[in-house]
Order: C-alpha cells, then sequence, then structure tokens
C-alpha cells in the first residue's frame, strides 16, 4: 500500500501557459483497484426508521485532488481545484428507509469525475467529486408506524431550488449501494447545506490521511477520521466505530432513541430548572425535539429571533448572560466567577490582538475589526472562538494569544482547564447544555463532545477502510466497547535500508497489515491496551512484538528517557537483536499544542544484518619500540601507513579466499598471512587451536614473522544475520632483530 492509483478513469489536467500542471492518470498508488471507503449504518431502534443523507464537504482548495493528481508544490497554487459546491447523496429516503433491524452498506471512491477530461480546469469548481476530504453523514428519522420519512427530508429533496442533479462522465468511479437503498443513487449538488432546522443528527467524516511532506502529496488509503458531533445541538443517539479496525472502540453512544428523547424532553420540560431553552423549528414553524448548544444560540446574538428556533425568551440563555454580567466584578468571591474572569481576560487580550494586527494578520482591509460588545464576548467565550472575524479562520488563534503561548502554552492550558471545570459542573450552572449530554440524569453519553474543546474522547483518527454507524444500540458495531485515546504509532523507515518493515499488525501476532512506505505509521486506540501486542515483520522475517503498558496520556518529553521507555514493553518480542533496538530506543510521549493533544509511540527501524566484513585487527601500542608501519591488503607488499588511531581494517567476505595480508615493522620485517575460511569462525574471543586454524601462516620467512603469527586467531560473535567476526594479529616482537 503504497498510496492510490486510479486504473479506470484518466483523470487529466490541462495544461495552458499559466503554468497548470499536465497529468495523465492520478497515480497515487501500486494497486490497481480504485480505492473505496465502506459506509455501514445499521439501525438498532425497534420503533423508528431511519434516513441517512450523505453531503461532502467545501473548500477553496481540494487537498485530495491535488495529490491524486500528483501535483507537485511549486504548481499548486495553479491547481486549487476549488469545491465550492456540496454534493449528496439520500441513501434511502423513501417508506421505510432502513427499517428496524435494518442496515446499509455503501462504498466511496475517492472522486468521481464530471466534466470530460480534455475540459478540466483546475481553477474551477465542480470538476471531480471528492467523496473522501471531509463529509457529513445526517440521520433523519421517523415513527416506524407511519412508513414514511419526515416531511423534512421530502422537501429537502423536492423543494431546495438551488440542488440540483448532476451526471459524471462515463466510467468513473462511482458510490455504489451495496445493501439497503432505496431507488438507485442520484448525485445533488447544492451550494447550500441542509441546515439544524431539520430532524437529524450530524455525524462528520474525513477519508484517507494527506501527507503533505512529500512532494507530490500522497493519500494514505487506511485511514479514517470520524466524529458525533453533538458540538452544534443534539437530536438522535449515534455511535462510530472504523470499519476494519475492530480494535477501536466507539464514540458517540448506544442508548436508544426513546430514552434518548426522554432525556431532551426532561431537560426542557415544563418543571425543569432549564425549561424555555430554545428548540429548533422547520421552515415551517413545526417544532423539532432537537436541543441547540449555547455555542449555536449565542454566536447569533444580538441578531433578531431567528427563525429556526422557538420563539424569546429563552429564560436559560439569558440566565447565562446574568451570571456572567454578575461575576465581572472583582468584589464577587465565587470561585466560579474567578474562573470567568480569567477567561475573559485572556479573550480581551485575543481581542486586542486582534485589533492591534488586524492588517499584520491578513484580515480583509476593506473591512474594519468587529466592535466589541457584551454579546460578543459571550459568543466567543461559550465557543472558545477566537476574534478574527474578516480574517483566516488560522489566524489569531486563542493558544497564541500573547503571553498565554509562551512556555509551552502554560498560561493558555491553565485557563482552558479553568473552562473545562466549569462546563462539567454538576450542576449545569455555566453550561447547562454540557450536563444535558454528560449528565447522569439526562443522556449519560461520555465519549462525544459537547462543546468545542471538550475533553472528552469525541473525535477519532485510526487505521481503517471506512465507517459504521449505528443508531439506537450496539448491533452492527464489531468492538462495541467506548473508544480510548488515540496513539500515533511511528516506525523508523528507510527506502534504501537492506532490512526494512514490510507488514504490521493490531492486537495480531502475525503482523496482517502490509506497511505503506509513503507512511511508515499507524493508528491506534484500543482498550484492552495492556493485553494488545504490536506487531512488526520485517524483510528479512524478523518479527519485533511490543505492547504499551497503558492508556494516554503519556510522559510530555518527546525523547528517549526511563519514564518515556516504560510506556512500551518490548518483553515479548523473542528475536534477541529486536528486543535489543526496542529496549534501547522505544519511548512513548504527549503532546500538548494549545487545544491540540497528540500521543505518540516512536519505535525504531529494522534491526539491520551485519555487513559482511571480517574485522581485521592488528597489535599496536603507541609507546612500543617496535611497532606496524604499512599493511596490505591482498598484497604480499605492504603498500598502506598504519594509522595509529585506527589500527586495522575491513575485508569483505568476498576477498578472503587466497587474499594475502602483509604488515611491515618499523625495523623492516615483512608478516604475511591468509584467512583460511569463510565466517563463521570459531565463538571462542582467544587463541585455541580451533581459533588459530583460521590463519594460515606458511607464508612467513623469518622466525620473528612467523612467532607473531603463532599467536593470530579468528572468531565469531552472535548468530545469524547479526554475526560479526573478526581476525587478531599480535603487535611485532619487541626484541631486537
Amino acid at each position: 500500500m503504497i498510496g492510490l492509483r486510479f486504473s479506470r478513469t484518466a483523470l487529466a489536467v490541462a495544461a495552458c501557459a499559466s503554468g497548470l500542471a499536465l497529468a495523465g492518470p492520478a497515480r497515487a498508488a501500486d494497486d490497481d483497484a480504485d480505492p473505496v471507503m465502506t459506509v455501514k449504518i445499521f439501525n438498532n431502534s425497534p420503533d423508528y426508521n431511519i434516513y441517512p443523507v450523505l453531503s461532502t464537504g467545501t473548500a477553496d482548495v481540494d487537498k485530495w485532488l491535488q495529490a491524486a493528481q500528483k501535483i507537485p508544490k511549486a504548481k499548486l497554487a495553479a491547481n486549487p481545484f476549488p469545491k465550492r459546491n456540496e454534493f449528496r447523496l439520500y441513501l434511502a429516503p423513501t417508506g421505510d428507509g432502513i427499517p428496524p433491524g435494518g442496515s446499509l452498506e455503501l462504498t466511496l471512491p475517492l472522486l468521481s469525475q464530471l466534466v470530460p477530461t480534455d475540459k478540466i480546469d483546475p481553477k474551477k469548481t465542480d470538476q471531480f467529486v471528492d467523496w473522501w476530504g471531509g463529509g457529513r453523514v445526517e440521520i433523519f428519522s421517523a415513527p416506524a408506524k407511519d412508513h414514511k420519512p419526515p416531511v423534512q427530508l421530502t422537501e429537502a429533496i423536492n423543494k431546495r431550488p438551488r440542488q440540483s442533479v448532476v451526471n459524471p462522465i462515463a466510467k468513473t468511479p462511482l458510490p455504489i449501494c451495496l445493501k439497503g437503498c432505496v431507488g438507485p443513487l442520484k448525485i445533488y449538488k447544492d451550494p447550500d447545506g441542509l441546515g439544524h432546522d431539520m430532524p437529524s443528527q450530524l455525524t462528520e467524516y474525513t477519508f484517507g490521511a494527506i501527507d503533505d511532506k512529500k512532494d507530490p502529496m500522497r493519500i494514505n488509503p487506511n485511514n479514517v477520521d470520524y466524529d458525533v458531533s453533538y458540538v452544534d445541538a443534539a437530536f438522535m443517539p449515534v455511535a462510530m466505530e472504523p470499519f476494519n479496525n475492530e480494535q477501536v472502540g466507539y464514540v458517540g453512544m448506544i442508548t436508544s432513541i426513546d430514552d434518548f428523547n426522554a432525556a431532551m424532553e426532561k431537560f426542557v420540560a415544563p418543571r425543569s430548572q432549564f425549561v424555555g431553552w430554545p428548540q429548533f423549528v422547520d421552515r415551517q414553524g413545526r417544532e423539532i425535539l432537537k436541543i441547540p448548544s449555547p455555542i449555536n444560540v449565542l454566536a447569533r446574538q444580538p441578531s433578531p429571533d431567528p427563525t429556526d428556533l422557538t420563539p424569546k425568551p429563552w429564560k436559560p440563555i439569558n440566565k447565562l448572560a446574568a451570571q456572567y454580567r454578575e461575576c465581572l466584578p472583582a468584589s464577587n468571591k465565587d470561585p466560579r466567577c474567578a474562573k470567568i474572569r480569567n477567561i475573559k481576560e485572556m479573550f480581551d487580550a485575543n481581542y486586542e490582538n486582534y485589533v492591534n494586527k488586524y492588517v499584520d494578520l491578513g484580515c480583509d482591509k476593506s473591512k474594519k475589526p468587529v466592535p466589541m460588545s457584551e454579546n460578543l464576548m459571550i459568543g466567543h467565550l461559550y465557543g472558545w472562538t477566537p476574534f478574527n472575524e474578516y480574517c483566516a479562520a488560522n489566524k489569531n488563534l486563542l493558544e497564541n494569544t500573547p503571553v498565554y503561548k509562551d512556555d509551552m502554552y502554560k498560561k493558555y492550558l491553565q485557563v482552558k482547564e479553568q473552562f473545562d471545570q466549569l462546563q462539567y459542573l454538576k450542576d449545569g450552572w455555566f453550561d447547562p447544555y454540557a450536563l444535558l449530554i454528560h449528565g447522569k440524569d439526562y443522556i449519560n453519553a461520555p465519549n462525544v463532545y459537547a462543546y468545542s474543546v471538550d475533553d472528552a474522547v469525541g473525535n477519532m483518527q485510526v487505521d481503517g477502510n471506512g465507517i459504521i454507524l449505528a443508531v439506537g444500540g450496539q448491533r452492527g458495531l464489531p468492538n462495541g466497547d467506548p473508544a480510548t485515546p488515540p496513539i500515533h504509532i511511528a516506525f523508523g523507515y528507510d527506502p534504501k535500508a537492506e532490512a526494512k518493515y514490510v507488514k504490521y499488525g493490531i492486537c495480531k501476532k502475525v503482523p496482517d497489515k502490509a506497511v505503506n512506505p509513503s507512511f511508515a505509521s499507524f493508528d491506534v486506540s484500543i482498550n484492552n491496551i495492556k493485553n494488545c501486542d504490536l506487531t512488526l515483520l520485517d524483510n528479512k522475517g524478523r518479527l519485533y512484538t511490543f505492547q504499551i503498558t497503558e492508556q494516554p496520556p503519556f510522559p510530555k518529553a518527546a525523547k528517549y528517557t526511563p519514564e518515556t521507555h516504560a510506556v512500551v514493553d518490548c518483553s515479548p518480542t523473542k528475536d534477541a537483536a529486536a528486543k535489543a533496538t526496542c529496549e534501547q530506543n522505544a519511548f512513548g510521549y504527549t503532546v500538548v499544542k494549545g487545544n491540540e493533544v497528540n500521543n505518540y509511540v516512536s519505535f525504531p527501524a529494522a534491526v539491520q544484518p551485519a555487513k559482511k566484513l571480517v574485522r581485521v585487527n592488528f597489535g599496536y601500542g603507541p609507546d612500543d619500540k617496535v611497532k606496524y608501519t604499512q599493511f596490505g591488503v591482498c598484497s604480499k607488499t605492504p603498500n598502506k601507513p598504519v594509522d595509529p588511531k585506527d589500527t586495522g581494517f575491513n575485508l569483505p567476505f568476498g576477498k578472503i579466499e587466497g587474499c594475502d595480508i602483509s604488515l611491515k615493522d618499523n625495523k623492516g620485517r615483512l608478516y604475511l598471512f591468509q584467512i583460511t575460511k569463510q565466517p563463521p569462525f570459531p565463538a571462542t574471543p582467544r587463541l585455541t587451536p580451533a581459533t588459530h586454524a583460521v590463519i594460515d601462516c606458511s607464508g612467513n620467512t623469518n622466525a620473528a614473522a612467523k612467532n607473531a603469527c603463532a599467536g593470530a586467531f579468528g572468531y565469531t560473535t552472535g548468530s545469524g544475520d547479526q554475526a560479526t567476526s573478526a581476525v587478531i594479529f599480535p603487535a611485532p616482537n619487541q626484541s631486537e632483530p
């Protein structure tokens, strides 16, 4: 698995004088098959039909297309392949959709070509459908007894004037429904998303990992990134696992739809402390039991009443704003308020940096920084979003706020910890929505994000070839246990080395997955981590087996130390050389950078075979009266000066037979010998009859040389491809001739 290759479709890019890259068929892999990702969806609810809708993401630059096209980095700017419309599949949009106990299976190619090859313009949108580079599966539901989809889904198909059907070119790879779809698949194009005002739950995915360190970039077709998103809204219980990786547990929840709905109804019930919390309504004003997060609601303030939410007043939302105001005076000694003031102080600094460096940040010069207001501050604070209006999304990030980014983000992380503490208050004082998602008296879902920087295990990036979604239960999930934090395992790999890894295994004693030379790594999330063998096999047949001793986080030092090495247990490795390199080089560590927490295990490259050389050493004392001054290799006449710092040389196995080795001392005496056999030699590293038999001294004519040669011997240490051999020739006789 070296990347991707497309055998059926020539993805050629028209070249022109502006420097657009000319490409033949896209060859990002050496695999003859078009790579696909699999999507499986299971309905475990006894009382509800479900109706999945898959939509692709948008971007001004599509790295997946650039990588598939093998665009050189120097030409990336001229070949952006923008994708400014969503492409959508209504997978089972009529009748019972996926009925109770039913399932659906779909395969997605990387790309579907929309325009003829000779008409492709990499600067125009909609030349291809990129199915992998970011997308969503939104799952609708309706009572099974009705035998029809929710009216909002039917309206989404038939009453969206900007949505239209597209027809890819002939023979291009297409999505294929293997099971459970209703009717033939149609690909729709839409400049707009479906929106929150739908009875649906959002899940997100990205297929294939981009390696932008390569030139051209490459795609790893065995990597998936996914999450069930409750950051903006909660509607339905969904759990997700990777396809083709049963070691990874689920994110999301396996709660039944009825229990989920009961928790939602309890949250907004007339006697609830959160009564009056807004709910979504559709475009005809029909109320949906779908609850928005504070991030969703507060980000809109102070705009007019949103048409997709129940009418104001929203007493619980107003209470959050009132609490914020009450906490600002330093005279308020409530510990919760002290944390809010600390958080606001960071946001004040971030806003100041935004205003002062608006131009330097590359923001829109035709506009001015947004003016500060209470609503603006509260919206950013609850959303944990930086002030970068009219700027690129990656500008003025919170973690890069002056002072807060210093000393490895020390102050930023302290403030974020206080924010997390407020979010997880058991009474929901700061964020009732987080209580709804995580609280034991409500939905009780620990494996989802309830807010944008939630520390829960919500997003996963692991090895896999697709995703599995289960609604309302566990059926269909190969693992069935909650996921653990992912760990990125990187192993040393040199394509030019004689020995290199060719396979790896996750919880397998025999490696079963091919190593991708462009991605010398794999990602794991393992519930029973201490009993999981991680294995690597090199092309010499050497097996390396290790375990990770604990769940993350690991020590922070990104280097080998006793503490970081303790993360890795090398004892399962039986091969001595493999075990030694593991013990001496493997380690694990955690990197915290702003909001990103990444866990790593570093494993060394494959053990290299010993070189097929005999090391010939001759005795030399710098203070000796008699010492060697010249030597010869396969020459009876010494012709090379002796280096006092390196009194020896390496003799390749292929030159041993018939090779005369000569030495000359400073008294003019000549010493000659040959090595009588190919290694391995006897294992004893000293003079014995057996080790001396390695040396033929018959070429010597003077007694002193013969006496010296009588002390010469050869030996071998180690075994197999790690065996090393040496010959020792004594120093010259110190007596005068």
